[in-house]
């Protein structure tokens, strides 16, 4: 299809099929620039000499209505003579390898793009996609992997922010998850809900967004979607790595909170006060300036790391662990290690590989305060069992969990709908996605009367919403959260088997608290938790975490009584205390 608006005559060429089978396939040979390759053969072909390309505005077959049709039968014989060059057999066992072929030739058609106008051959970057935003509209936009390979950019599809200069962005290592389909709340906004159009379709998203795309092909959107995943991977891989590189990454991560790609004052303040690092503002303003090369009162990436660098060698409580003492060698560091671990063995060689290992340096002998500081930040000398954190008791994980659900502290989530403050914030289904997968098992609903066009797909009014009550915060719909939880709660990567509280807050009328009953139990189903028949005479407890695996359970107030009830207790009411003064009156009398 053609290329985003202000691009005429520039038409996407699908590239993606040849890394969809089983067996991953070498990068595209137009990127070594050879001439023999058949896509640009494609590409400088003619209609019959005329000097306009095939598809094109100008192609007396496109105007006649057969230019498409051209198009895909040129498509066809280049794909037909176009050499495929395999893995070797040796190597089809091989996954990681196999994946890393096949990130490197996706990640060279996510950069770039050969495409043809009418004057001949370009290069545009990164594929056409229709991004779907906060209304569920999609706009034409090209989306492209940045050249450092390290976040995922596109043009603006709004006139302001193209006027403004803005070029938005998406750090790969802010991505919580890519998620294939259309299970967003922008995607659940909009009207494309053709299973073409679905499968065609892919959120990028984090702990507070989502980037909702629909690809120009099921190819494209495959060949996106295993890329992303395999670079978030990779990238969170080299965050987490052992090296001072690694453990600068997370902080940095941590410290970009807006992911602009710079740190202003406070984030820098911020930041050194979780490291221990404590200056006063100005002593701060100070430092920032140092390193602040350009002048602009902000550090970029490698700022801040030149930053870190001497101020990580100035971290106090590494002094004193290290008594004043700027180096310690292996003799030093195995003494400190046995002291700490309770007399555990451990050996002078044993301490200078870790002084290697952590130095990054094979013939390191001594080790500074700032690489003990990276040492005993690392997850295995965390105060928690790693084991113990994983399986969520260690051992006899069974036996643990099988205590009344009452004997545990329970992860719970407050106003969980919420992606932005409290007032004016954007309600939005995948931040429920995002607490569960975070480990949330207790997560919250406030739940109103629904009203015409609110959202906009709750058209006649008669769907029960959740919104924060009597603010300018969105509102999503009751049914789309339930369809989202069941989906997520026990899904991977969390994998968290343990049972989900969803906490009603309820503000609905009866009305539509008997339509909210028909939703749970619609779409739940089997994994809806419901009481015993007899639970109110024989539950003494209440179930176990373990008995109640994969189950959903509701908690919350009693259905307030209607009207004629209340009229009905107060009568009740009313002639009991007549009969009680009249016992008086007997009484007395």
């Amino acid at each position: 299809g053609r290329m985003a608006s202000g691009m005429n005559h520039v038409w996407s060429i699908p590239r993606y099929e040849g890394l969809l089978s089983p067996i991953p396939r070498i990068p595209n040979p137009y990127m070594t620039g050879s001439m023999s390759n058949p896509w640009k053969k494609a590409l400088s072909v003619t209609d019959k000499g005329k000097g306009k390309p095939l598809g094109s505005s100008e192609d007396p077959a496109n105007q006649a209505g057969t230019g498409k049709a051209a198009w895909n039968k040129l498509l066809g014989s280049v794909k037909k003579t176009m050499s495929i060059q395999k893995l070797p057999a040796s190597k089809l066992s091989q996954d990681v390898e196999n994946d890393e072929i096949f990130l490197e030739a996706a990640m060279r058609l996510m950069e770039d793009q050969v495409a043809s106008d009418k004057s001949g051959k370009i290069f545009v970057k990164g594929d056409t996609f229709r991004k779907v935003n906060r209304k569920g509209k999609p706009r034409a936009t090209q989306v492209y992997l940045n050249s450092t390979r390290d976040a995922i950019c596109w043009e603006p599809t709004s006139r302001f922010n193209r006027m403004m200069g803005k070029k938005p962005s998406l750090s790969l290592d802010h991505i919580v998850r890519v998620e294939a389909g259309q299970n967003t709340t922008n995607f659940l906004r909009t009207r494309q809900k053709k299973t073409s159009v679905e499968q065609m379709s892919f959120s990028i998203v984090t702990n507070d967004r989502s980037l909702d795309l629909i690809a120009s092909s099921i190819p494209a959107q495959k060949v996106w979607v295993k890329a992303l995943r395999l670079m978030m991977h990779q990238s969170k891989e080299e965050a987490a790595g052992d090296s001072l590189q690694g453990y600068l990454n997370k902080i940095w991560n941590r410290a970009d909170e807006d992911r602009s790609g710079s740190l202003t004052h406070d984030e820098v303040c911020k930041i050194l006060e979780s490291l221990n690092i404590t200056l006063s503002k100005n002593k701060a303003k100070d430092v920032m300036k140092t390193y602040d090369t350009d002048g602009n009162n902000k550090l970029d990436k490698q700022e801040f790391f030149a930053m870190m660098d001497i101020m990580l060698s100035e971290r106090k409580e590494m002094a004193t662990i290290m008594n004043g003492k700027t180096e310690w060698n292996a003799q030093d560091l195995c003494s400190f290690l046995i002291q700490q671990g309770g007399g555990a063995p451990v050996t002078e060689d044993f301490a200078r590989s870790e002084i290697q290992r952590i130095s990054g340096d094979p013939a390191a002998a001594t080790i500074t305060v700032k690489t003990l500081g990276l040492l005993l930040d690392e997850g295995r000398n965390t105060v928690y069992n790693p084991t113990k954190l994983a399986a969520g008791a260690g051992g006899n994980v069974e036996k643990y969990m099988s205590h009344p659900l009452a004997d545990y502290y329970i992860n719970s989530s407050h106003n969980t709908y919420l992606s932005g403050d409290q007032l004016q914030g954007d309600s939005t289904v995948e931040a429920y996605t995002a607490a569960l997968q975070r480990g949330a098992r207790c997560v919250e609903l406030d739940c109103w009367d629904g009203a015409p066009g609110v959202p906009e797909s709750n058209v006649d009014g008669s769907e029960p919403i959740i919104t924060h009550g009597h603010t300018l915060c969105t509102k999503i719909l009751f049914r789309d959260v339930i369809r989202t939880i069941k989906n997520t709660a026990f899904a991977p990567p969390a994998n968290n088997p343990y049972p989900v509280i969803l906490s009603i807050e309820m503000h609905c009328s009866i009305k539509y608290q008997q339509k909210m009953a028909r939703i749970v139990e619609g779409e739940l189903g089997d994994m809806l938790y419901t009481l015993p028949d007899d639970a109110e005479y024989n539950m003494m407890d209440l179930p176990s975490p373990e008995e109640l695996k994969h189950k959903i359970l509701l908690k919350g107030k009693r259905v307030p009584k209607s009207d004629e009830e209340e009229e009905e207790d107060d009568e009740d009411e009313e002639e009991k205390e007549e009969e009680e003064d009249e016992e008086e009156e007997d009484e007395e009398e």
